[in-house]
């Protein structure tokens, strides 16, 4: 009597496809019970077990367990200790690890343990066209991609923040992040900006990758820098990460930045140099109140109290090019920050529906609607 697995998720998968284990018994139990531990702080090396999931066989004995929607729910705190982020640190959180155990029941005991390799969950999901049979994680060993969807040219400013986020697809290296830096005068310079110790595979890295965060004005003061194209190295060998251009812009006075979770789980930068409006909603409650004989002018018959207060803005990015525009679609997904003065602010986003690009148009702007995830 066995377990067999027919079909397994992918080594790292996304929650938000149809990941799925299917096994099959040839001993036909009353039911087939999935047993998940979850890793949900990377490291602490301290399983959450997730209830008995117990399946009903077919006439085949076998039975399919789709594991994305029961993980979902373990991505609910991230990291968001980002706004002073100088030196490079692990995501614990944007990539979790799980191991199943399978069972047969026989109505009374759970029987002949199957225990398939553990797994890694992303708090994401591929293109509909690209999920099926998909090699997300060994495809990054060509394609050097990050879990951002950032692109290859990035616009900046001085002080604006941005994050890399380097999933180490390699074994157990020490990794550098290089800057190859660009002066108006026509030089460059190439400098290794941080650099990590054995980090190891399937780690999720945050480099911070601004340019006061990287401080890159400060190798050659007497030159002004124009661009800085950044890259991730195993240290003293092989490219592991896309090179990925920033181009410094001036930043308008009335110029925003947010943060959003994209489709693989880690925050975007999001630059708008669009103005913005806002607007204070008030929930309002009013109740008469007896008066004395002796009533003042000035006392009140009706009595009005303030139940909630909220802020609401509506913002615009300012003009975008296609390939800039087309990934926002994005910050409609669950978590949403604005760089505040001295921390993120939370924020939900209040449009329903965004309008990315129009192909009759040059430049793309994009309007939202969002507020402050809290009382005034």
């Amino acid at each position: 009597m066995a377990i067999t697995i027919n079909q397994a998720p992918a080594i790292v998968d996304f929650c938000f496809n149809k990941p799925a284990f299917k096994i099959t018994s040839n001993a036909s139990p009353v039911k087939l019970v999935a047993r998940i531990y979850v890793e949900v702080v990377r490291w602490s090396t301290t399983y959450e077990q997730v209830p008995d999931i117990y399946l009903d066989p077919d006439s085949n004995d076998s039975a399919v367990f789709y594991i994305g929607n029961i993980l979902r729910e373990y991505f609910d705190i991230i990291k968001t200790d980002l706004w002073n982020l100088a030196d490079p640190e692990q995501d614990l959180y944007a990539l979790k690890y799980y191991y199943v155990k399978f069972y047969e029941w026989d109505g009374d005991s759970l029987n002949n343990l199957n225990q398939p390799d553990g797994c890694w969950m992303l708090y994401g999901k591929l293109d509909y066209q690209a999920w099926p049979g998909h090699s997300f994680f060994t495809s990054l060993a060509s394609k050097l991609n990050y879990l951002n969807n950032i692109g290859t040219r990035v616009r900046c400013w001085v002080n604006s923040k941005h994050f890399i986020y380097f999933l180490n697809h390699v074994g157990t290296e020490d990794i550098d992040l290089v800057a190859q830096i660009f002066y108006t005068d026509k030089t460059n310079e190439t400098q290794v900006i941080k650099s990590l110790i054995e980090v190891p595979r399937y780690d999720v890295i945050v480099f911070p990758a601004g340019y006061g965060q990287l401080n890159i004005g400060s190798f050659t003061p007497a030159k002004t820098v124009y661009r800085y194209d950044l890259s991730v190295y195993i240290s003293g060998g092989a490219q592991v990460g896309k090179t990925v251009s920033f181009y410094i812009e001036n930043k308008p006075w009335f110029g925003k930045q947010f943060l959003f979770r994209n489709n693989y789980g880690v925050f975007e930068s999001m630059l708008c140099e669009g103005k913005e409006e806002a607007e204070i909603n008030a929930t309002l409650e009013t109740s008469k109140k007896r008066l004395a004989y002796d009533y003042s002018a000035t006392d009140f018959e009706y009595v009005q109290r303030v139940k909630s207060k909220t802020q609401e803005f509506k913002a615009n990015t300012g003009g975008l090019i296609r390939s800039e525009a087309e990934h926002l679609h994005e910050m409609l997904n669950d978590k949403f920050f604005k760089i505040g003065e001295s921390s993120i602010i939370p924020c939900n986003i209040l449009s329903k529906s965004i309008k990315v690009y129009n192909e009759e148009d040059d430049l793309h702007s994009i309007e939202f609607s969002y507020q402050y995830a809290f009382e005034l």
